[in-house]
């Protein structure tokens, strides 16, 4: 089995200066981690209480909101407020608590048993279903007939325009972390990753289900802790309903490193729940990001029609495979039939999360480990131009057969 390397984590408070982050953090908002087997409810009413006596003592310029999250599923405690920095002081000597860090800004991943052929689909789903480098211009997708069947992709993005005939009645909508704000795809980038995964025409496994689970605003503006909280609602769907075997959540997107977040990715993968992420596109390292630097994730990083490494996409050892993710066609949010063309980790991750499910739905794959060795396993070697360290994996779907 291929594996990350684990890495060293510190306990209390992230040690980064603000002012050197990568990306932006929410002013005066935190994202708490506890240590395992902490009774949150019982952690979280005594912060509330301290919260609310500071703000009653008058210490506070304006107001604040305290808690507004809690996470809470096997291996992963912690929640999410509004706090006065005083109050932060005093919690980083609490002995329940792993670490706090900044509640970060997230963006989208997106630059701008019969064996079927479906021609004309493109050149990603053409290079996908041909083991090795493709020697000519074909555009036909080579797949086997379940194509996902029973499977459920959850795409923890801008939400799905459900409507849209790539979907055919299999979209819906689970949950929508952003407050007073419909669930519909309004930013145009959830839309596009579920049509490359599950998309009539455009999509990997086209007869799976999708669940769209919106954590953007309507100007694509996102937080750790919305993501945190969409991807809980994720996990927890999943494991009620006993889909392990049939399901993979989707985050084609990325913040500066969080090791909250992570470690929520890491705890759904120890309980058998897959998981997709972006490697990012700022052509970095990408264990420099979250949640494409989680062990527990399925890392994807894009390539273009020449199998060389995209320029932005990000690489290192952290990318467990590659995927087309350069000047892909699939679908958008105008209307019923719009479509356009986007670049990024984005589109590569869909991509794998739609191979995921593929997979699925052929074999029996019951949990996130069996499906990852499974994945890489199947994955064509040396293909890749320009890696730049890591795996040399090409997503590869078997031909169809």
């Amino acid at each position: 089995m291929i594996i990350k390397l684990e890495r060293v984590l510190s306990a209390h408070v992230s040690s980064r200066n603000l002012s050197d982050r990568l990306t932006d953090s929410i002013p005066d908002s935190y994202i708490v981690t506890l240590k395992a087997n902490v009774n949150v409810t019982k952690h979280v009413d005594l912060i509330q209480v301290l919260h609310t006596a500071l703000v009653k003592s008058g210490q506070t310029v304006h107001a604040f909101g305290g808690i507004t999250h809690q996470y809470d599923f096997p291996g992963f405690q912690g929640y999410a407020g509004h706090f006065h920095v005083s109050l932060i002081e005093q919690l980083k000597s609490n002995n329940e608590i792993d670490f706090i860090e900044p509640d970060l800004v997230v963006t989208l991943s997106a630059a701008a048993p019969s064996v079927v052929q479906q021609r004309n689909a493109g050149y990603g789903l053409a290079q996908i279903s041909t083991r090795g480098k493709q020697r000519d211009s074909s555009t036909t997708y080579t797949y086997h007939s379940s194509a996902g069947r029973g499977t459920y992709a959850y795409v923890v993005d801008t939400g799905i325009e459900t409507d849209h005939q790539e979907f055919g009645g299999r979209a819906q909508h689970g949950y929508n972390a952003i407050p007073a704000t419909p669930p519909d795809d309004d930013v145009n980038h959830g839309t596009s990753v579920a049509a490359v995964i599950g998309g009539r025409t455009y999509g990997v496994a086209k007869r799976c289900n999708l669940i769209s689970v919106r954590v953007f605003d309507r100007v694509g503006r996102g937080r750790t802790s919305y993501v945190l909280d969409g991807y809980q609602w994720a996990v927890n769907d999943i494991r009620t309903k006993a889909r392990k075997g049939r399901a993979v959540i989707t985050l084609a997107i990325a913040s500066e490193q969080h090791k909250g977040f992570d470690r929520a990715v890491d705890s759904a993968y120890r309980m058998g729940i897959s998981t997709v992420a972006g490697a990012g596109n700022f052509n970095l390292p990408a264990d420099l990001w979250s949640p494409g630097g989680a062990m527990g994730a399925i890392t994807v990083g894009a390539t273009g029609r020449d199998y060389n490494r995209w320029r932005s996409s990000n690489f290192g050892e952290w990318v467990d495979i590659w995927a087309p993710g350069v000047g892909i066609r699939t679908a958008a949010n105008a209307s019923r039939t719009a479509t356009r063309t986007l670049s990024g980790t984005s589109m590569s991750t869909a991509y794998v999360a739609g191979l995921v499910l593929y997979f699925k739905g052929m074999r029996a794959l019951g949990d996130a480990r069996a499906t990852k060795d499974y994945l890489l396993k199947m994955a064509t070697p040396g293909v890749v131009g320009n890696p730049r360290g890591g795996k040399n994996l090409f997503a590869y779907n078997g031909g169809g057969k």
